[in-house]
């Protein structure tokens, strides 16, 4: 009998235990998630920022803001990405939310750290004093304004506190040798300027005058004088930026000293902190801020935007052609560079008034050069500037000063102290200085005036 055969059947491979794994995209949808939370965010802050700008609304809130969304889109960029790269080697996780999110990461992350870079060049050279911002109201001779407004000048007698030798002892340099005139030393004529009309009531402050910020310029001789001081006042309530020179020759009372002496030499022998606090006591003024910028410093700075245009008289010409031959100068408008410029904003040959005029025509020629230029040669000028100056702002407040002023297009204004207040001047001491005495509370009155304007009421007769 035949055996019949039956085909087998073919044997397939017994399937695993586990089932095979759907490969998901969880990762990558979060690496995703947190790269468009990035973006818009940036979206939005910029765009608020924007709308605020264009309405002259930018705050120091908006910078601030502006600041908080670079750093939180980095890092928000910069999970993503990790996130994305981890994905990318997952088996079992989709690519292609993960390649999406790690380009998008890229692109926020090369944004936001050249920002950062960009802000970090633009400040890096800043020479910030850390230790002024250390000093307290009391030491800067602050003036506070009490709840009903009431500006409160003191009158204040000589009582010396220090002595003579004990002050060149403290002196920061010895060019200068200290001198004491005491008042009832100076001539009868200069007494009866420094002590004139009283007031007829008290003098207040009103609305928003808090929103007038004021700061001191110094312009630094080779000597370590205060050769230019200058208070800066940044209203926001009129749009306005002023500036009012002191005269150097200015006789004041040094509040450490106990007595008075000449203003420019305060810087000599008590650095910022005594010519502010100096500035503060005499004029009941609330300053808390300064910048100093020496000559040479101020040469190259006019030189880094090359050179300014200054309306200049006979008698600047004739100062300026027998040290600057190879400038075209004549009456009327010209080209200086650095050098130049600096020379005439120090030329003595005439009035203290007109000394102070060229240096505030210097500061204000510079103004003007800077608001010409185009926008992309800023980080390079400001870096140079700052990089050349001394100042206790931070660089987020001069950021927001910055941005106030240029958002606003702020007009200039520019005083002398001595054109607007009756003084005497003429030679003093043993070493022959010359001095400007003037009533001080008199004057601070002016200063209030100008700076305040409507939102002040004085209790001077006018």
């Amino acid at each position: 009998m035949e055996s019949s055969e039956f085909p087998q059947e073919e044997r397939r491979p017994t399937p695993p235990n586990k089932k095979t794994k759907k490969k998901k995209r969880t990762m990558g949808l979060v690496a995703f998630c947190a790269v468009i939370a990035a973006i818009v965010f940036l979206i939005l802050v910029a765009t608020i920022t924007f709308l605020a700008y264009r309405g002259k609304a930018v705050t120091g809130t908006h910078l601030d803001l502006i600041t908080v969304s670079v750093i939180l889109g980095a890092a928000l960029a910069g999970i993503s990405l990790i996130i994305s790269i981890i994905t990318l080697f997952v088996r079992n996780q989709k690519k292609g939310f993960a390649i999406t999110s790690l380009l998008l990461a890229l692109l926020v992350l090369l944004g936001c750290v050249g920002a950062m870079y960009l802000y970090d060049y633009v400040f890096s050279d800043m020479e910030y004093d850390l230790r002024f911002k250390q000093y307290s109201k009391d030491d800067l001779n602050v003036v506070e304004i009490n709840n009903s407004g009431e500006v409160i000048r003191e009158t204040e007698e000589e009582k010396p506190l220090v002595t003579p030798e004990h002050i060149q002892e403290l002196s920061l340099s010895d060019e200068i040798e200290f001198e004491e005139v005491l008042s009832d030393e100076i001539p009868e004529e200069a007494q009866e300027k420094m002590y004139g009309a009283e007031p007829t009531g008290p003098s207040y402050l009103m609305g928003d005058y808090d929103q007038i910020q004021n700061f001191m310029l110094i312009g630094i001789d080779d000597i370590g004088s205060s050769d230019s001081m200058i208070l800066f006042s940044v209203d926001k309530v009129h749009h306005k930026l002023k500036m009012i020179s002191i005269a150097r020759d200015s006789y004041l009372m040094i509040p450490e000293f106990g007595i008075r002496c000449k203003a420019a030499y305060s810087y000599n022998w008590g650095g910022a902190k005594m010519t502010v606090g100096m500035i503060n006591r005499n004029f009941a003024l609330n300053v808390e801020d300064y910048i100093t910028v020496g000559l040479d410093q101020l040469a190259a700075i006019i030189d880094s935007i090359d050179g300014i245009d200054v309306e200049l008289t006979d008698q600047d010409v004739s100062f300026l052609r027998s040290r600057y031959s190879y400038l075209d100068l004549h009456s009327g408008k010209c080209h200086l560079d650095g050098a130049a410029a600096a020379s005439y904003s120090r030329n003595r040959s005439d009035s203290e008034a007109n000394r102070t005029g060229r240096q505030r025509a210097v500061i204000s020629a510079i103004m003007l050069k800077v608001r010409k230029m185009p926008l992309s040669e800023y980080p390079e000028f400001i870096k140079n500037c700052l990089g050349l100056c001394t100042t206790s702002f931070s660089s987020d407040e001069l950021m927001k000063l910055s941005v106030e002023v240029v958002q606003h297009d702020y007009s200039v204004e520019s005083y002398a102290l001595v054109e607007n207040v009756d003084y005497w001047g003429g030679i003093l001491g043993e070493e022959r200085y010359f001095y400007v005495v003037y009533d001080t509370r008199r004057a601070s009155d002016w200063i209030y005036r100008t700076i305040y304007e409507d939102l002040y009421k004085s209790g001077y007769p006018d």
